[in-house]
C-alpha cells in the first residue's frame, strides 16, 4: 500500500465508478481495477460493491476510506511543510509552561503568532514550575511560562505578562460552602488541590497564610496533577478547590461547577515569560518574545 493506492481509492469512492475515476487519474480501468484487487487482498477484505451503477462502500470499505482521507490531508500538508522547508528556514521554538497555562493560555498565542510567522513551528509542552526553570536553564526548552513569582538570576530573565485570578469552586450540589465566610473556613472543608511542586499551589499556599491560616492545616484530601481531574471530582461533589478562573469558564456557563465568593478575598497567580539569558541573541526567539511582552495579554485564551 502506497500515497498512489490511497489516491485512486478515495477517487474511486468520490466518483462512484471506477471507469470515472480512471479517465480523471489517466490511468487505463483495468490498471485501475488491479491495484484495487490488491488493496483489497492486502487488506483481506472487501472495500467496495461493484454493480452495473457504479461502486459502493462496504462497512470496511467505510472505514478504510475515512482513514485513507486522514492520511490523504497528512500527506498534503507535509508535502506543504517540506516545500516551505525547501525554500526558507522553519524555525522550531521549544515551549515549555506551568500546566494550567500550557492547557490553557499558551495555546492561543502560539496559535496567533504562528498565523504572522508560518516559518515558525512550536513544541508545548506542560510541566511543573520548578521542571520548567530548569529546561530553560539547561537549554532544554527556549521559552517558558510559570505562575508564580520569580526573580531574574545570572542566567533566567521573567517578565510578568498578567495576573491570572484564581476561583473557589464546588459543586452546584454543595449547601456547605454558602456557609464560608473566611479562609479559615474554606481551609476546614475537603479541599482538592493541585500537588504542592506545582507553581499554583505555592501561590495558594500563600493566600492561606497571608490570611492567618498554615498550609499544614488545609484539609486537604486530595492531590491532582490534572486540572481536568480536578474539575471532574468538584463537579461530582468530592470536594471544593481553588483554581484558575480561565480554567472553569465552560463548566460554569453548563453549570456542572459554581464559584464561590469570600468577602474581600481575591487570590491571583502571575503569568510569567521566563527564558535564558543567551535567548535575546537568537532573531527568532528575541521576535517570539518581543511579540509576548507586548501582544502576549490579549492573546492568550
Amino acid at each position: 500500500m502506497n500515497q498512489s493506492t490511497i489516491k485512486s481509492f478515495i477517487t474511486i469512492v468520490e466518483e462512484k465508478s471506477i471507469s470515472k475515476a480512471a479517465q480523471k487519474l489517466h490511468v487505463s480501468q483495468s490498471a485501475l481495477s488491479q491495484q484495487l484487487k490488491q488493496l483489497e487482498e492486502e487488506l483481506d477484505t472487501l472495500l467496495l460493491l461493484r454493480s452495473n451503477q457504479g461502486v459502493s462502500l462496504t462497512k470496511s470499505g467505510e472505514l478504510f476510506f475515512n482513514y485513507a482521507q486522514i492520511f490523504e490531508d497528512l500527506y498534503k500538508k507535509m508535502q506543504t511543510e517540506m516545500e516551505l522547508l525547501e525554500h526558507q528556514s522553519i524555525s522550531i521554538i521549544r515551549v515549555t509552561s506551568s500546566t494550567s497555562i500550557c492547557e490553557y493560555l499558551v495555546p492561543c498565542a502560539l496559535t496567533v503568532y504562528q498565523r504572522k510567522n508560518p516559518s515558525v513551528r512550536f513544541n508545548n509542552t506542560c510541566n511543573y514550575t520548578e521542571d520548567v526553570l530548569e529546561d530553560i536553564r539547561n537549554f532544554r526548552a527556549d521559552i517558558g511560562f510559570i505562575s508564580q513569582e520569580q526573580e531574574n538570576d545570572r542566567d533566567l530573565i521573567v517578565h510578568k505578562l498578567m495576573d491570572n485570578r484564581l476561583a473557589i469552586i464546588s459543586s452546584p450540589k454543595n449547601k456547605a460552602i454558602g456557609q464560608v465566610r473566611s479562609l479559615s473556613e474554606l481551609a476546614r472543608m475537603n479541599l482538592l488541590l493541585c500537588p504542592s511542586r506545582s507553581g499554583l499551589r505555592g501561590v495558594i499556599d500563600k493566600a492561606f497564610s497571608d490570611n492567618g491560616v498554615s498550609p499544614e492545616s488545609l484539609n486537604i484530601v486530595m492531590e491532582m496533577g490534572s486540572l481536568e481531574a480536578l474539575k471532574a471530582s468538584v463537579a461530582n461533589d468530592d470536594g471544593v478547590s481553588i483554581v484558575p478562573y480561565v480554567t472553569i469558564k465552560k463548566e460554569l456557563y453548563l453549570k456542572m461547577l459554581k464559584q464561590h465568593i469570600i468577602k474581600d478575598v481575591e487570590i491571583s497567580c502571575p503569568v510569567s515569560i521566563v527564558y535564558h539569558r543567551s535567548s535575546l541573541q537568537k532573531p527568532e526567539l528575541y521576535t517570539f518574545i518581543d511579540f509576548m511582552l507586548h501582544q502576549g495579554k490579549e492573546s492568550f485564551c
